[in-house]
Order: structure tokens, then sequence, then C-alpha cells
């Protein structure tokens, strides 16, 4: 009689392909696949399978509707596949809160971490399922900025809370006098060292590449990018040389005349260039409407250099 056993890489390799809501069924089939499931190896390989699925182009959008009577935050999900289909609405968790500010902090390894005041939700759309992240209270002069990440070595979500005093909503940026670091697997939050003085003018980090946040700071009156290594838990400088600075000016002018949009480029930083008047300065094509591309250039972590792409 042949063996009816599928290997287990075979199994593996199916149950990897197979959409979120029926793994969460799956869950409850028996205790080994209740515990493949939760290991961090079978969660990255799920992720790698529907990263590379062509039939899997989706995303979230957060959107304001400011033509509703009661405005409200929202959520939508995409599908590029889907043609001229209208997005479906998520449910999120303050979905039914009146009057509330919802902030978009990051989204990391399929939860987002939203903020609404002094009110942080971690949240997995795909699950239907959110955290409330415990604060501590501010004194009144201190403001805060906030940070998404994910360490995959130990496979827990972690919240960094910048502290600082200032006038950030007004765009003149908080300086920085302490951080805290929320772990998700520990349910707590811990107080580290910043090992430099710097400026922090955002409310939130700007990206997150490889599980890191990131923010654009000033350090010593120098604009740089200022990353939080989540393995490590330390503050890290990110120097924006040549990028702001004369090995640009030389090429494209002054400051004044360039836009940067930093991004995560296939799993580096990357910064995107852009002239903002549109002047013929390098001769780059357009690519969009109202910009030029002048140029790219990723950071290489290992040397501590930008590169021009």
């Amino acid at each position: 009689m042949a063996n009816s056993v599928l290997p287990e890489e075979l199994m593996l390799c199916i149950l990897s392909r197979l959409p979120v809501k029926t793994i969460v069924r799956f869950k409850s089939v028996c205790k080994p696949w209740f515990h493949l499931f939760s290991t961090p190896e079978f969660k990255k390989l799920h992720q790698a399978q529907f990263s590379i699925d062509p039939k899997n182009q989706s995303f979230i959008v957060h959107s304001f509707d400011r033509h509703c009577s009661e405005p409200k935050k929202q959520f939508f999900i995409f599908n590029i596949e889907s043609g001229n289909k209208r997005p479906t609405i998520l449910n999120h968790p303050f979905a039914n809160a009146q009057n509330v500010k919802l902030d978009t902090v990051g989204c990391c390894s399929g939860l987002i971490c939203i903020r609404s005041g002094q009110e942080i939700v971690l949240w997995n759309p795909a699950m239907k399922l959110f955290k409330t992240v415990p604060l501590k209270d501010l004194r009144a002069s201190e403001m805060m900025s906030l940070g998404f990440g994910y360490d995959a070595i130990g496979d827990d979500f972690k919240v960094i809370r910048v502290v600082g005093v200032g006038r950030i909503e007004k765009g003149q940026g908080m300086n920085v006098t302490s951080a805290e670091i929320y772990s998700v697997n520990l349910g707590s939050w811990i107080t580290i060292d910043v090992s430099f003085h710097f400026i922090g003018p955002q409310t939130k980090n700007i990206m997150i590449v490889n599980g890191n946040p990131y923010w654009v700071a000033r350090v010593d009156g120098n604009e740089v990018l200022v990353c939080f290594d989540v393995l490590e838990l330390v503050f890290k400088i990110v120097p924006l040389q040549p990028i702001y600075g004369p090995g640009l000016d030389e090429k494209i002018g002054t400051e004044k005349e360039i836009d940067v949009e930093f991004v995560d480029w296939n799993g580096v930083v990357g910064a995107i260039v852009f002239d903002c008047e549109g002047e013929n300065l390098l001769g780059y094509v357009w690519i969009v409407h109202y910009s030029r591309l002048k140029c790219v250039w990723v950071f290489d972590d290992i040397e501590g250099i930008w590169r021009n792409h």
C-alpha cells in the first residue's frame, strides 16, 4: 500500500500559499499545524510567497473623506488586478469613534501602527485583530515622535517613542531628551539612552527599511537621517552628503530647488531627487506632470556612503 503521508517539504510549500483567512481556520486542525503557523520561519515564508504572487497586487491606502458630513479617516484595500472595481473599506479599530484624528505611524510585516492622540494601536487587517499599546504619561512641556519597527530575529514588533521638548506642531522641531521602546512580545516599555543630541521635526518616522524606522532630523545643525536599530536598540546617524551639500549643489543647484523623497529601495535606504522648478539642468526625462527625476541615491550600509544609482 502506498504511503499517503505528504513529505514535509511539499506540505510546507502548499500551506505557505494559502490565504491568511484559511491559515487562521487551519490553526485549529491540529497542534502541529497551530505551532507551525505561529513560527517566525513560516510567517517569513508565507509573506515571501505572497510578495512574489502576481495575483496578490493589493495595497492599503489611508485616506480622509473631506466631503462627508462627519469626516472620518478610512482605510481602503485596492487590488491592481481588479480594474475599475471599487476598493474595499476596511473596518479599522477607530472606525466607530467620533471626531478622531488618525495618523499612520508605519506598516511592517503585516501590522499597521496607528496613532490617535495619545492612543497607539497595532492592527492586523488580514486577521481583523488589534492590540492597544499602553502609554506612559508625558509632562505638559514634552512632545513625542513615534516609530514602528520589526525585529525579524526575535520575531518582535517594537514601538519607539522619542520624547523631547519644543514646538513640533509648528515645525520648529523638538530637542530629543529620551527614548522608550515597547516590545510586543514582552508587553512592556524600556527606556534607553540617546548617545547623541538631535532635533526631530516629525511626529512619526518617514519610512521603515528592513524593520528599522527612520526620521529626518538635525544633528549639529546638519540635516541627517536618524535610524533606530531594532536589533541593537541604538540610534544611528545616516549623513545626507552628497544628497544635501556641495556634491548636489554643483549638479542641480541649491537645496531649495530640489525635492527629496526617502524610500525603501529594494531593501536599502533610497533617496529620490526631483527637480521642483522644472529647469533643464541635467536633461532627465519627465516622469510626472510637475517634477523631473534628477537622480536616485542608495545608501551602502556597510561602507557608510551614498551611491548614485
